[in-house]
């Protein structure tokens, strides 16, 4: 028996292995063949459709709200933008109104009414290099203390990850779901750690993410789940103060700027579309023609989304392993946003990571390992939106397939 038990494990762990090792083998090889492709084919490559707009509005998530926070008035900007891409909690705009100091032509952009040349600076050019590095250096860090296995595979699958589409998509568009992320990283690695300090971090980082991007506060679920009620109460204390008082840096303060932020988020919730991008929402439309022509409709798969949300949370607690549960929480984020483009997909890592960790292994679990090379190639196969089919489909019917087993099992142990 316990012969049987120790080769089970063995194998169980050669599958681990392999599973990371074709990871950094296969991502390195399509990042590879994506270099090739532009470097033969140039602006006729398929493969900068991995960009938004094929990198014609390059960093315009980062200028942009550059441009609004110069003059400490981010809510009642009329330049260049309506008030619905005005919407960032404050605690995001502070970044960018620290960040404008480095442009020195900030009068001349609002002359001209656009702020997408900003980049072109070569000092802001400079600090905006210099701020990738710092992200890529804390993902990759972050990614590597916590994978498990040899150094040479842990810095293997950081590395692997760095060069993926979310993250290239995420540097293109220079959103700031990259600080999010990170955030979000730190806290989904530390919340469960043995050390206090790290725990504490890892509440503070929640806050600091949902403060950033609103959406990442669904992982605070993962504290309920355990039971852990001062844990989640000191996360929304954390979260009340980085969420309000950083209005107090603009012009009006509290007062004067909270009204105008929920006018804009309301605008922005009503502006957005949430059925582009890698939703669930964005999942059914794909699959029905002319799902979007009538409200009704519209109205119908947004419920759909919602259930298929709520049944994601409850069956989340249940499943037999720690990434399954991270997977089903990370696809409701990604879901409950107004709109879920691609570099949302950073949320992921985290439960990627989980899943090359993994100790019970089974060949089975090579359809996930499928849908993430899908997910994270730069490699362009297919558009986007069938890259998100792909893998929205494999990781739902894992979860829906793997949450009724689990309670057709816990109700069978309750009738024994």
């Amino acid at each position: 028996m316990k012969t049987h038990k120790g080769n089970r494990l063995k194998v169980q762990n050669v599958y681990r292995d392999l599973f990371s090792v074709l990871y950094i083998v296969v991502s390195l090889l399509l990042f590879v063949l994506w270099l090739i492709d532009i470097a033969i084919n140039k602006d006729q490559s398929l493969q900068l459709d991995l960009f938004s707009g094929r990198m014609n509005n390059f960093l315009a998530d980062f200028t942009n709200p550059t441009g609004y926070c110069a003059f400490r008035s981010p809510y009642d900007n009329i330049a260049y933008a309506d008030f619905l891409h005005k919407q960032y909690p404050p605690f995001a705009y502070i970044f960018f109104w620290l960040f404008s100091k480095f442009s020195w032509k900030m009068e001349s952009y609002y002359a001209e009414n656009r702020f997408i040349r900003m980049y072109q600076e070569p000092f802001f050019l400079f600090m905006l290099f210099l701020t990738f590095i710092i992200c890529g250096i804390a993902i990759f860090e972050l990614i590597r203390q916590n994978k498990t296995g040899s150094q040479l595979m842990r810095n293997g699958v950081a590395f692997s990850a760095l060069l993926s589409f979310p993250v290239f998509f995420t540097i293109g568009t220079g959103n700031n779901t990259l600080f999010a992320a990170i955030f979000t990283m730190i806290y989904l690695f530390w919340y469960d750690s043995s050390n206090r300090y790290q725990r504490e971090i890892a509440l503070i980082s929640l806050a600091a993410a949902a403060a950033t991007k609103l959406a990442p506060a669904i992982f605070g679920i993962l504290l309920l789940y355990e039971k852990r009620w001062k844990d989640a109460l000191r996360t929304i204390i954390y979260g009340v103060v980085l969420g309000v008082l950083p209005f107090c840096v603009f012009g009006g303060g509290i007062r004067y700027n909270l009204p105008l932020w929920i006018r804009n988020l309301r605008m922005a919730v009503e502006g957005h579309s949430p059925f582009e991008g890698c939703s669930i929402a964005a999942l059914i439309a794909g699959f029905i023609p002319h799902a979007l022509d009538s409200e009704s409709a519209r109205m119908s798969i947004l419920l759909i989304n919602y259930v298929f949300c709520a049944f994601l949370l409850v069956l989340a607690p249940i499943y037999r392993h720690r990434w399954e549960t991270v997977l089903a929480v990370s696809i409701v984020v990604l879901s409950i946003q107004g709109q879920s483009w691609y570099y949302c997909l950073l949320y992921m890592v985290p439960f990627i990571i989980m899943f090359l960790n993994e100790e019970n292994f089974s060949l089975r679990c090579l359809c996930i390992w499928v849908a993430i090379i899908v997910m994270m190639s730069p490699y362009m196969f297919f558009s986007n939106i069938l890259r998100s089919k792909v893998f929205l489909c494999i990781f739902l019917s894992w979860l829906i397939m793997e949450g009724v087993r689990q309670l057709l099992r816990l109700r069978c142990d309750q009738l024994r």
